[in-house]
């Protein structure tokens, strides 16, 4: 009823008939893997004054930096997304970046605007804060903050730290090509420790921009790193190069660059973790950052035992560092995700996939339960240990959190499904993932197939005139029967 409602709207009159469906239901439905979905329902037929749909309320700060005061405890937000905030911060109280973590690491790549607008538009909530075009953000009463509005309108009369901090902040909620803009590139010659940070900054929002793609940044970050001198300001400034540099490297599969850096960055690292105006703290967060993207060398060149060496230094500073206040905690906790990540992935890398497993489970179930990042690897994790049904239920857990990765989540969804021959469930899957993602070839090919084949349950007619009107449609390779 649901489904068919979505398929059949033409406004927004029909996708609230949808939600009221929902609502309707929850008491059968609160126990099932739709229960956020009804709950989030509820919140849209039912907002409190100034609210979004939940999926976006826990974004908030990409919205409008301005933390949420109404979201139920199990909507708390991961720790990435104290990175706008703690950005934000960083701006106004124009904090200097030379000895202590300023800003947390976790960034959203490119197409986290694209997909926050897809989500607002599936659940109606109409806001230019949402958008993932920058002069409509900028604009939007809920989006960029009058402040920082009025900074950005004159950044050619701003000190250029101001410049690179606001930089920083503007590919934090998104926007990493009009970061760009407002910073000096490599052209500009480094004449003391903000340039290099500036640069820093630019080469940081290139490399955001084009995650997903081999991009060719090694000579930008050469640049860079030959214009560092002996000021102890650089120190940090050089360690944060060399793991930057190594991420980059690896994209390309380019052991021999993260050799290079790893050496230069073996020195790096003792002389920033030496320095007296470095805390304990900082020092051990960038050792344990610096090792993770050190990992990277002995992954691709097969030698285990560095690996697992590397591994030790990484994933033992983050899980012995708590910090002592709140915002050390939250650079701790921002460390101990990615590094619990890139363990996970170790340990799979090594074979032992049920102590990677045992990590995501950890990870997704006690730690951060709404983190749907977390949950798609589950589902992969327990598919490839055979557990069909455990993967089905991560895949779920993470679609039904919608943002950032409902197209991805809704579609592996569907393909279990398929799997296990529940075509009607498979093609609803795959009609949800098409709504964050119209232009999504392959779960549009999933449904053209199945309805080819008479698999689509009895509104198939329905379905396949709604597929058809999808603007990939034209690209879908031929039937193969």
């Amino acid at each position: 009823m649901g489904a068919l409602a979505d398929l059949l709207a033409s406004d927004r009159r029909d996708e609230r008939d949808r939600l009221e469906v929902l609502v309707t239901r929850r008491r059968a439905l609160s126990g099932t893997v739709c229960a956020d979905a009804v709950r989030w329902a509820v919140a849209v037929r039912e907002p409190a004054p100034g609210t979004r749909p939940l999926p976006l309320e826990r974004y908030r700060p990409f919205l409008d930096l301005s933390p949420s005061e109404i979201l139920d405890p199990v909507d708390s937000p991961p720790v990435a997304i104290h990175t706008p905030l703690m950005s934000y911060a960083a701006v106004l109280e124009r904090r200097e970046p030379w000895f202590r973590e300023i800003h947390p690491q976790r960034a959203t790549a490119a197409m986290f605007r694209d997909e926050m607008q897809a989500t607002a538009t599936v659940y109606g909530y109409a806001s230019g804060g949402a958008s993932a075009d920058y002069r409509t953000w900028l604009a939007a009463p809920d989006g960029c903050p009058p402040e920082v509005r009025n900074r950005l309108a004159n950044t050619s009369d701003l000190p250029l730290l101001d410049r690179a901090l606001l930089g920083r902040l503007l590919s934090a909620v998104g926007f990493h090509a009009e970061a760009e803009q407002i910073l000096p590139g490599p052209d500009v010659p480094v004449r003391d420790p903000v340039g290099a940070y500036a640069l820093a900054s630019w080469i940081f929002a290139e490399q955001m921009l084009t995650t997903g793609h081999a991009a060719e940044l090694e000579p930008h970050f050469r640049t860079l790193y030959d214009q560092l001198g002996d000021d102890v300001r650089y120190a940090r400034t050089k360690v944060v190069t060399t793991i930057n540099a190594t991420v980059n490297a690896a994209r390309r599969r380019e052991p021999e660059t993260i050799a290079r850096w790893r050496k230069l960055g073996e020195e790096d690292l003792a002389r920033y973790t030496a320095l007296a105006e470095v805390s304990e703290f900082d020092a051990e967060i960038m050792t344990s950052r610096w090792f993770r993207a050190m990992g990277f060398l002995p992954f691709l060149t097969g030698d285990r035992d560095l690996l697992r060496a590397d591994m030790d230094r990484w994933l033992g500073i983050a899980r012995e560092l708590t910090g002592h206040d709140e915002h050390t905690r939250v650079i701790a906790a921002d460390n101990y995700f990615p590094a619990v990540e890139t363990a996970v992935r170790t340990y799979t890398y090594l074979g032992e996939r049920d102590t990677a497993l045992a990590l995501v489970d950890e990870l997704a179930e006690r730690i951060d339960p709404i983190d749907p990042k977390t949950w798609l690897t589950a589902g992969e994790l327990r598919y490839q240990a055979g557990d069909v049904s455990g993967a089905l239920d991560a895949y779920l857990r993470a679609a039904h959190l919608q943002f950032p990765y409902g197209r991805i989540s809704w579609f592996n969804a569907g393909q279990v499904h398929e799997q296990l021959g529940r075509a009607d469930l498979a093609a609803e899957c795959y009609r949800r993932s098409l709504a964050h993602w119209p232009t999504g070839v392959t779960p549009l090919r999933r449904l053209r197939d199945l309805h080819l084949r008479g698999q689509l349950p009895d509104d198939r007619g329905v379905l396949a005139a709604w597929a058809a009107s999808q603007p990939a449609w034209s690209r879908l390779p031929a039937f193969e029967g």
